[in-house]
C-alpha cells in the first residue's frame, strides 16, 4: 500500500475506537516515528531517534494508537506495564513514594520557548471515570537540573527516587511486544506505561516504500470521554487544546506523508 492508503486504513480502524483525534507536535494529526539522526548531528526528540526509552506515557491521549509500517533490523520492540501493578508494588514496598507521585508540585516544561513556562501538577492521580490510579508523565517533559536554567525549578531527590521506583516496578511487570509489519496497537495511555528498546536499522532498499529494514511506525492520539473521563486540571487544559474541533479542517492538513521534525 502507499502511505496515503496506509493512513486511510489506520485512521479508519482507529475511528472504531474513537472518532476524536488529537493534534500532536507541530499541529500534526499523525506522527511518523522513524530514526532521522545523522552521525555527529544534534540530539533529536524521541520519535526521530533510535535510542531506548524508559517507561512513560504520551502527553495528551486517552488512547495511544500505533501502526507498524516496518520493524527495524534489530531491537526497537515495545514494553508495556499496567499503572495499577506499579501502584500495588509501591503500596507494598514504598508507600511514601506514592504520596510523592501524587503531590501537585512536579515541574513540567510548558509551551514557552526554552522551557520558560512551568506547569506544576501530579504525576499520578485517580481517574475521574475509573477511580483507578493513572499516570501522565515522561522524563523528557520534566524539568531536571541537567537541562534547567539557574532560575528554573528542578526535580528533588525524592522526586528522582520516585521516578526510578516507577521505572523498576514497571520493568518487573512488563510485557514485551515484538512488532511486525502491519501490526496495529491501541494502548490505554493513562493506565498503561510503555517503553522501547534501542534499535538498529538495516540498509535502504531501492524502490521500497517502507525504506527496506528501517523502523517506521505511525502514531495517533485518541480521546475517549465516555470511558476515560476528562483528566483533572491542569491536564484538562491540554486535552481541550489538543482535541479541539479545529474548524473541521483535519482532512486538509496535519497528515504529512513523510517524516518531519516540526
Amino acid at each position: 500500500m502507499s502511505m496515503r492508503e496506509i493512513f486511510v486504513v489506520f485512521a479508519g480502524l482507529a475511528s472504531h475506537v474513537s472518532s476524536r483525534r488529537g493534534r500532536q507536535s507541530g499541529g500534526q494529526m499523525i506522527t511518523h516515528i522513524v530514526d532521522l539522526s545523522v552521525p555527529g548531528g544534534h540530539v533529536l526528540p524521541a520519535p526521530f531517534a533510535n535510542r531506548s526509552l524508559p517507561f512513560h506515557t504520551d502527553p495528551a491521549a486517552d488512547i495511544l494508537a500505533m501502526f507498524v509500517v516496518q520493524p527495524s533490523l534489530s531491537g526497537g520492540h515495545g514494553f508495556f506495564s499496567p499503572v495499577a501493578t506499579v501502584y500495588n508494588k509501591l503500596v507494598t514496598h514504598r508507600p511514601d513514594l506514592l504520596h510523592e507521585l501524587a503531590a501537585p508540585n512536579w515541574p513540567f516544561a510548558g509551551p514557552g520557548a526554552g522551557h520558560q513556562a512551568v506547569i506544576r501538577r501530579p504525576v499520578m492521580f485517580l481517574g475521574p471515570a475509573s477511580g483507578a490510579p493513572e499516570m501522565l508523565f515522561s522524563r523528557g517533559a520534566l524539568i531536571r537540573s541537567a537541562s534547567s536554567a539557574a532560575s528554573m525549578p528542578c526535580l528533588t531527590p525524592a522526586q528522582n527516587a520516585a521516578l526510578d521506583a516507577v521505572h523498576f516496578a514497571a520493568r518487573d511487570a512488563a510485557c514485551r511486544v515484538e512488532y511486525t509489519a502491519g501490526d496495529v496497537l491501541f494502548v490505554n495511555n493513562r493506565r498503561v506505561l510503555h517503553g522501547r528498546e534501542s534499535f538498529h536499522d538495516g540498509p535502504q532498499l531501492s524502490g521500497s516504500s517502507s525504506g527496506g529494514l528501517k523502523r517506521h511506525m505511525l502514531r495517533l492520539w485518541l480521546q475517549d470521554e465516555e470511558y476515560a473521563g476528562i483528566p483533572p486540571a491542569p491536564i484538562a487544559d491540554v486535552w481541550a487544546t489538543r482535541f479541539a474541533d479545529h474548524d473541521h479542517k483535519e482532512h486538509d492538513e496535519g497528515w504529512p506523508l513523510q517524516p518531519n521534525l516540526s
